[in-house]
């Protein structure tokens, strides 16, 4: 006689349990046009699952610098998730902006506050938007002015009140 197999059982939650513990809240980031073209700017850059095998244990995570970078602004604007991913983006975008050569910053850099300013706005946006990126490119400066790497790619989620940056860098050449 054959044996019968037993399946296990799935476990089954009512719809109120569902309601009670909610799903884990998962945000993609995607990488704006002018990020890319920053990225393109740098010429020679090795692929992430490159970068995977380079990284020494030792050295500083490019994910903990960027969240360094951002803390000031990350902490203000906390309880808007829109918000906290324009910022982890332009930190990235600044980050990556700032291992270019010195005389293409400002191009970069204006283009940069035309691609996020929207058009009609008075100067009160543009200032503010101007004090974030001397913000985030002061703090660069002043923590980490000796990484010379560049960021190839990001992710970021959001779950609940925990933040979760996944970077993928480069070494470049110094300036």
């Amino acid at each position: 006689m054959a044996k019968k197999k037993r399946h296990k059982k799935t476990k089954r939650i009512s719809n109120r349990q569902a309601k009670t513990f909610p799903k884990k809240q998962k945000i993609e980031m995607t990488r704006p046009k002018f990020q890319a073209d920053f990225i393109k700017g740098f010429g020679e850059v090795k692929s992430p699952a490159h970068v995977k095998a380079f990284e020494l244990p030792g050295e500083i995570k490019m994910s903990a610098v960027i969240l360094k970078l951002a803390d000031p602004l990350l902490k203000k604007f906390w309880e808007n998730k829109n918000q906290v991913r324009l910022i982890i983006s332009m930190t990235v975008t600044l980050w990556n902006l700032s291992m270019m050569p010195e005389d293409r910053q400002e191009d970069l850099r204006n283009e940069m506050i035309e691609g996020l300013v929207p058009k009609g706005s008075d100067a009160e946006d543009i200032g503010s938007i101007v004090y974030v990126i001397d913000l985030i490119l002061e703090r660069k400066n002043k923590y980490f002015p000796d990484i010379q790497k560049v960021i190839v790619d990001h992710q970021l989620t959001i779950d609940g009140d925990n933040i979760n940056l996944d970077v993928a860098s480069a070494p470049v050449k110094p300036l």
